[in-house]
């Protein structure tokens, strides 16, 4: 157990060493600039695809609107929807030309309603680059200038942007955070794996991609049945050889995400299990993983005396100092880390239940259309190492 102990120190210690940087430094208000180049600004075509978010809808579309970008073109997706939100996209279309709405009535065999509408969008853009987003983004005049500044300088093909608004109740905040400082650390510590082979990222709230590298990929028709589209997307320009990075964009863009710790756990239900590959196999590894980094610890404080809680004690300070340190760089208070231990047991009860659930039913249900567990794993995206 003293072996386990320092073995989980240094894991952590390792975490440290490669999450701080990325925290301190990658911030797109940081790193990129407003001005315009010699050039000018290129066509951005920005891809909504929503169903049944009249609620969120129009603040989406009213701030992309107010951007300061010059060369901006909207395809508003309305995906089946039985609310207002097409109505409410008509409406704006009617009174701003840059907006171009797009109703789709019927889902095609073979396709997710979602991937389906953000490859319905991109077929219609017109833009040199592709802005993937969702409808309960928010985003401030200055970030497509910004983002598309970035690409450019740093010449990636896929830029991600992770949002902020993650305000809440201390217990509420302190989930949403830590499901981002969970995703930080897979990526970082997996980098140093097989190359990076394994370590590849998307953001539903902010994909932006060139329409050439797009386009050499197959678009999303290359992974129509995939439930977790935005990671599925990185993961499609990492196989293909295209560059990506992954930044923090707290002050220029921010989500409508769900409220309440009850409705976030209910929000994960059809993505856990999907970031599994719907393998039980990996999820198992997942869950032990999860246990041994994040709560072995405190299990270890509590059934093992000194000198072998030594370990485990200093793993769980990097680990709290780490999440604070995120907390301080992101706009969360930074004592919320004493409910790190809680909300990691309702990460793992959130895992289970997805897993649970779509066992029990046999498969998953997402915008009122069901697809079986054996549709899904076959027709999942697979590299050629998969196959």
């Amino acid at each position: 157990m003293i072996w386990i102990g320092w073995i989980l120190f240094f894991m952590w210690l390792s975490s440290v060493l490669r999450v701080v940087p990325v925290i301190r430094d990658r911030h797109l208000e940081r790193l990129a600039g407003t001005e315009e180049p010699a050039e000018g600004f290129p066509l951005v075509s920005v891809i909504i695809p929503a169903r049944d978010e009249a609620a969120d809808i129009e603040n989406c579309l009213q701030s992309i609107l107010a951007s300061d970008y010059p060369q901006l073109e909207i395809i508003a997706v309305n995906d089946r929807s039985a609310d207002t939100t097409g109505a409410i996209m008509d409406r704006i279309a009617e009174i701003d030309a840059r907006v171009r709405t797009v109703h789709i009535q019927t889902l095609p065999d073979g396709w997710l309603g979602k991937n389906h509408a953000l490859q319905t969008g991109a077929d219609l853009a017109q833009g040199e680059y592709l802005l993937f987003t969702d409808g309960d983004i928010l985003f401030e005049p200055d970030c497509l200038k910004r983002a598309v500044n970035f690409m450019r300088q740093s010449q990636v093909d896929h830029l991600a942007l992770i949002p902020g608004g993650l305000e809440g109740g201390a217990l509420e905040t302190t989930f949403k955070t830590f499901f981002l400082f969970g995703y930080l650390l897979y990526i970082k510590n997996l980098e140093s794996i097989a190359d990076g082979q394994y370590s590849y990222f998307g953001f539903g709230a902010f994909n932006m991609v060139s329409r050439k590298a797009y386009e050499t990929i197959g678009g999303h028709a290359s992974f129509k049945m995939d439930v977790v589209d935005d990671l599925i997307l990185g993961k499609r320009f990492k196989d293909t050889g295209h560059r990506q990075e992954l930044l923090f964009a707290r002050k220029s863009l921010s989500l409508h995400w769900y409220q309440g710790v009850s409705a976030c756990i209910n929000g994960l239900e059809k993505n856990m299990f999907a970031s599994f590959e719907y393998s039980w196999v990996k999820t198992g590894i997942g869950l032990f993983l999860f246990f041994f980094f994040y709560l072995l610890g405190y299990v270890g404080l509590f059934l093992f005396p000194d000198p072998a809680s030594y370990g485990l004690i200093a793993g769980g300070v990097l680990m709290h100092g780490l999440f604070a340190y995120l907390g301080i760089n992101y706009g969360v208070r930074w004592w919320h880390h004493i409910f790190v231990p809680v909300v990691v047991t309702l990460e793992i009860y959130a895992i289970i239940r997805s897993c649970w659930k779509a066992w029990r039913q046999g498969g998953v249900t997402w915008r009122d259309t069901f697809y079986s567990l054996d549709t899904l794993r076959r027709e999942r995206y697979r590299t050629p190492a998969d196959q």
